[in-house]
């Protein structure tokens, strides 16, 4: 399915938001009533590619979040002396 959408739309490969929005309705389903095993393969590359696209959004957070972890690393230290 994704390999067929992304040849569909090429301009937009693969096309986020209309695979982001099934991968939401899979998570839906799945809590509510049920995946069947297709639809649990789905799910599970659907999240794969939501992590990859995701990725690219957490570097910069994680960045932002160095001089925090530095900082915890120390006090830590410091509570072992």
């Amino acid at each position: 399915m994704i390999l067929a959408l992304a040849t569909e739309y090429p301009e937009d490969a693969p096309p986020w938001k209309r695979l982001n929005r099934r991968r939401l309705e899979l998570i839906q389903r799945k809590y509510h009533v049920g995946l069947e095993q297709a639809e649990e393969r789905e799910l599970a590359a659907l999240q794969a590619l939501a992590d990859k696209h995701l990725e690219a959004l957490d570097q910069p957070r994680l960045e932002w979040l160095t001089p925090y972890d530095e900082l915890a690393k120390k006090i830590s230290q410091r509570a072992h002396d």
